[in-house]
């Protein structure tokens, strides 16, 4: 069993690591409105079925409040978008990697990126009072290729990490 400072020291560096990504991303124009990559959502996907809910809320807190002050973007409605799908990709990931288990880091980054901007689009729509659905048709497939993407991403992350015996003596 891990000691707690080592679980701490893991979750320090893994969630400074989400908000490093967060921000770099952010410094680049979307590619199609506001569908991103998400590879700040890597961590998640790596750290998801090690860690427990807990300290993953911390790494969630992390990553939607720290670059949002250090943007001042808080309470903008960028924040807003952001904050409610990061919250709803991070539930579908949790769901399907923790306490699910069996699916592939590829199709949960896949349903979580979908998740992810259909959230989007409904906050927009309300926001703006406007009807959003010509959106779906245009964002779900650049969607499901940045989760792809992202999904790649991860499994190639974890079996490097798995070479170099981070997850040993897991939780």
């Amino acid at each position: 069993m891990r000691s707690l400072t080592e679980n701490w020291s893991k979750l320090f560096v893994l969630g400074l690591l989400c908000v490093v990504i967060s921000l770099i991303e952010k410094l680049f124009p979307p590619v199609l409105l506001y569908v991103r990559l998400g590879l700040a959502n890597i961590v998640f996907l790596v750290m998801l079925p090690f860690f427990r809910l807990r300290f993953l809320s911390i790494v969630l807190l992390l990553k939607i409040l720290i670059p949002a002050l250090i943007l001042g973007s808080f309470g903008s409605l960028a924040f807003i978008l952001s904050a409610i799908s990061s919250l709803g990709s991070f539930i579908v990931m949790f769901f399907f990697l923790a306490l699910i288990k069996g699916f592939s880091r590829i199709s949960v980054s896949m349903l979580a990126s979908i998740v992810n901007i259909s959230l989007q689009i409904i906050v927009v729509s309300i926001y703006l009072d406007v009807n959003g659905m010509f959106l779906f048709k245009v964002l779900y497939i650049p969607a499901v290729i940045a989760g792809s993407i992202t999904g790649l991403l991860s499994e190639l992350t974890v079996k490097k990490l798995e070479n170099i015996g981070f997850y040993d003596n897991k939780k």
